[in-house]
């Protein structure tokens, strides 16, 4: 399946209007005219054909345990649990689950997946869950449920399944962290093993799972503590190499979860502030000072990403990250890790917009420009031919600052009147630059090659790539 653009939801259809691509892939609908009698109650059967609606008696439904999913008669029933299932679910996910809500989220049906995590939030919402257990025992449920579709690659399933994790971060996950003394460490414990999973759908092809996992980590951030949350999103790399095979070293993500990464944060940010680098009890800092959701650990990611990645929308991202972090630390927050960027023209191109996103003045056509996704840099400056020997008069007079970009074409009236406008274009924006990755040194995209077999110091010293 997809993003969920050919999925029509339960919500949507109703008890007659069962999609014509499921009729005859269920077993369940494999109903011979010639071997069945419908219940009085159901829709008649068409001539030598399978049922508009499933018959409403025996085990096709209705469905006792899904009262509150609109439209459920209209589901096949969940199939039977394997007995491996059955044996992992037993304790709190049996006894607040149930085990028809179980069977319906390990269905192989997307539909009844859906109905089963719909009918999962209401029950945890509406405090079925709390009379059958403890906080405890409701982060368990929740978290078995959770853990079974974060990978489902149906946006009908997966809304509903981060919806269920956000309604147990607010309730279940909330309580065990204020009200037990071990809360903190027992939720990680077990919340752990779905953080990976989660934290890689920030970069979903669908839009709305984008939210909706975005959503989820700033409950999380909220009710479990923002270290905790985004001790993964602050990784900026893998070892799983293709086909999800372990690489022998590790790489960058790919630019859109890197800059995916670099919104939530600051989201995370906005919502929770920074922990100081001298706070935090044992629940922020029970994965290492590395995860910590601090200054220093943010800055850092954000120039390893300045440094490392030449994708002018992750650097965006990036910087803008960085002046985040300076607008609630100040901008000396910044000087030990500008100090690593080697060039001075990438120092004071990156300075200068921390500077712009603080000081609000980042124009309209910057921003818009921003958006494009080819790698730009900015140039070396070109060489300046001194007119000594000239009196004052006879020197000729100083060109006033291009509006117009010499290699991309790109105008703007600004530039003119800030000339540090045109060098941000230069590194940033122009799509006719790009970064030498052997040797850092900015050129323009169609003399690459040949700068690489002439110019390029770390090509004619070995260390550069082919």
């Amino acid at each position: 399946g997809g993003g969920g653009n050919h999925h029509r939801s339960i919500l949507e259809a109703g008890p007659n209007s069962l999609p014509s691509e499921y009729l005859g892939q269920d077993p369940y609908y494999a109903v011979a005219t010639a071997n069945t009698t419908p219940p009085a109650a159901a829709a008649p059967i068409e001539t030598g054909g399978t049922p508009k609606t499933p018959p409403l008696g025996g085990d096709r439904g209705p469905h006792p345990d899904l009262p509150d999913v609109p439209n459920s008669e209209a589901l096949p029933a969940a199939e039977i649990l394997p007995p491996a299932v059955a044996h992992e679910a037993q304790g709190a996910p049996m006894t607040l689950l149930g085990e028809y809500i179980i069977r319906c989220i390990v269905s192989k049906d997307w539909r009844v997946r859906e109905a089963g995590f719909i009918q999962a939030e209401h029950d945890l919402e509406k405090g079925v869950w709390a009379d059958k257990g403890d906080a405890v025992s409701g982060a368990h449920a929740a978290i078995y449920a959770v853990r079974k579709c974060v990978t489902d690659k149906i946006a009908n399933v997966f809304l509903p399944c981060m919806r269920l994790l956000q309604a147990a971060a607010n309730s279940v996950f909330s309580e065990m962290v204020s009200s037990m003394p071990r809360g903190s460490r027992d939720l990680h414990a077990i919340l752990e093993p779905l953080m990976p999973a989660l934290t890689d759908r920030l970069s979903d092809p669908n839009k709305r799972c984008q939210e909706a996992t975005r959503n989820a980590i700033l409950a999380i951030a909220v009710n479990v503590g923002p270290s905790f949350a985004t001790h993964h999103v602050l990784k900026i790399t893998s070892r799983r190499g293709a086909g999800g095979r372990a690489a022998a070293a590790p790489s960058l993500l790919p630019n859109k979860a890197l800059s995916a990464r670099c919104d939530v944060l600051q989201a995370v940010i906005d919502t929770c502030g920074l922990v100081s680098t001298d706070a935090g009890g044992v629940a922020e800092n029970a994965h290492g000072s590395n995860s910590s959701f601090t200054a220093p650990v943010l800055l850092t990611m954000a120039f390893d990403l300045l440094k490392q990645c030449p994708a002018s929308d992750v650097r965006s991202s990036a910087v803008s990250l960085a002046a985040k972090v300076c607008s609630l630390v100040g901008r000396d927050a910044i000087k030990p890790f500008i100090k690593s960027i080697e060039r001075q023209s990438q120092r004071e191109a990156i300075e200068t917009e921390i500077d712009r996103i603080l000081n609000g003045r980042r124009g309209s056509n910057s921003s818009s420009s921003s958006s494009k996704s080819a790698p730009r840099r900015r140039p070396q400056p070109q060489d300046s031919r001194p007119n000594s020997g000239l009196t004052k008069d006879q020197q000729p007079a100083v060109a006033p600052t291009p509006v117009v970009c010499q290699f991309c074409g790109y105008s703007d009236p600004e530039f003119a009147n800030q000339s540090d406008l045109l060098d941000l274009h230069y590194w940033r924006d122009c799509p006719s630059l790009t970064q030498c990755y052997g040797c850092g040194q900015v050129v323009e995209l169609a003399g690459l090659s040949e700068h690489r077999a002439v110019e390029c110091e770390a090509a004619a010293g070995g260390g550069g790539q082919t």
